[in-house]
């Protein structure tokens, strides 16, 4: 039975999650701050969680954030 205090759909348009529904499923893409609270809640929910894959930078956006950071390319 769902627990009354975690609405999925309300919480995770709340938290400013995207969610994608699938032919296989659904993929919610959440900030990583907000990524246990998330994962938490849809198991209160009732919800069965089958993967979590970190999103990660790709190798330019790592380096234009060390550029911006040091104050641009000399």
């Amino acid at each position: 039975m769902p627990s009354a205090a975690f609405r999925p759909r309300r919480a995770l348009a709340e938290s400013g999650a995207q969610i994608d529904r699938g032919t296989h499923g659904i993929r919610i893409l959440v900030d990583a701050a907000n990524k246990r609270q998330t994962i938490e809640g849809l198991w209160n929910a009732g919800c069965d969680v089958l993967r979590v894959n970190p999103l990660k930078d790709s190798l330019e956006e790592v380096f234009l954030s060390v550029v911006q950071r040091r104050g641009g390319a000399s």
